[in-house]
C-alpha cells in the first residue's frame, strides 16, 4: 500500500510539475515571436540595415544613385505629357560660356537622343561620389548656379577643365534617387543647396525665355525631378569653327574651334 501511495504521489506531482512549466513558457511563445518577426523587418529593409544611405533634402529623402558613364537626354518628370516631353537643353544650342541653361520641347516619339540634338545631349562621367556633366554641344562646357539677385538662382554655361578629374569639386553636381528604387532624380551642384528645376510652365526654348530657363529651387517638386534617357547611337565627335556674325570680306570676325565626342573621358 505504501509503495502504491508513493507511486500516485509522484504521478500526481509531476502532472503540477508539468501543468506549471506550460503556463510558465506559454507566456514567452509571443515575446519570442516578436522577437523573430523584428528580425525579419529589420533585413526587410535596407536602410535600416544600411544598404542605402539616405540623404536628408528638408521633408524629402533622398538616395545615392549611380548613374554609368555616358551620354544621355535629361527629361523634366514635371513637363513631360503623353504626348510631349521637356528637356534639359542650351539657349541658343551655344558653344560659349554665359548662356542660359532651359528646357525644351520634344514632340510625339522624338527625344535628343533620336534626333542627336547636341545642344540638349550631356556627357556624364562619375568622379568620386560626384558627377562631371559636360554639355555635348561643347565639351570644355559645364553649367553652373549664378544669383540674378538676392533670392533668385539660374544655371549659366561655363567652361571646365579638359580632364574629368581636374574639375573643381565646386564645378562638380551631386545626382540623387528621389526614391530608393526610382527612376526620378534630383540635380544639384556640389556645395550648393538648390536643385536644378525648371518652369512650371510648358515654355519651350528661346521662344518661351525666361519661363524656359532652368533655376535653383530650394524645394523638391516633379520640376526639379528629372529622368535619364541614355543616347545608344554610335560614336561620333566634331570638331567646328564657329562664330556669332557673318563673314563679311574686308572685316575682321572671331571663330572658336569647339569639339565635342560620345566618348566618355574624350573631352
Amino acid at each position: 500500500m505504501t509503495q502504491n501511495k508513493r507511486r500516485k504521489y509522484c504521478k500526481f506531482l509531476s502532472i503540477i510539475i508539468s501543468f506549471v512549466m506550460i503556463f510558465t513558457v506559454l507566456p514567452l511563445i509571443p515575446v519570442f515571436a516578436d522577437i523573430e518577426e523584428g528580425i525579419e523587418s529589420t533585413f526587410a529593409n535596407p536602410i535600416e540595415t544600411g544598404d542605402v544611405e539616405p540623404l536628408s533634402a528638408g521633408n524629402d529623402m533622398l538616395f545615392d544613385a549611380d548613374i554609368e558613364d555616358g551620354v544621355y537626354a535629361i527629361k523634366n518628370v514635371g513637363n513631360s505629357t503623353s504626348s510631349y516631353s521637356l528637356y534639359m537643353d542650351t539657349q541658343y544650342a551655344h558653344w560659349l560660356p554665359g548662356y542660359h541653361m532651359q528646357q525644351y520641347k520634344f514632340t510625339g516619339t522624338a527625344t535628343p537622343c533620336s534626333d542627336f540634338a547636341v545642344s540638349a545631349l550631356f556627357k556624364i562621367t562619375k568622379v568620386g561620389d560626384t558627377y562631371v556633366i559636360r554639355i555635348l554641344r561643347n565639351n570644355l562646357l559645364s553649367f553652373q548656379l549664378t544669383a540674378k539677385s538676392s533670392t533668385e538662382y539660374e544655371f549659366l554655361t561655363t567652361e571646365i577643365p579638359i580632364n574629368d578629374d581636374d574639375v573643381p569639386y565646386a564645378s562638380r553636381f551631386s545626382i540623387q534617387r528621389t526614391k530608393m528604387y526610382s527612376n526620378e532624380y534630383v540635380i544639384s551642384q556640389c556645395n550648393t543647396s538648390r536643385y536644378v528645376s525648371a518652369s512650371a510652365t510648358t515654355a519651350s526654348g528661346s521662344a518661351g525665355a525666361p519661363n524656359s530657363y532652368l533655376w535653383g529651387s530650394s524645394t523638391i517638386t516633379d520640376y526639379a525631378k528629372w529622368t535619364f534617357v541614355k543616347y545608344t547611337g554610335t560614336t561620333q565627335q566634331s570638331v567646328s569653327l564657329l562664330g556669332s556674325g557673318s563673314l563679311v570680306a574686308g572685316e575682321e570676325t572671331e571663330l572658336y574651334p569647339v569639339f565635342y565626342s560620345t566618348r566618355p573621358g574624350y573631352n
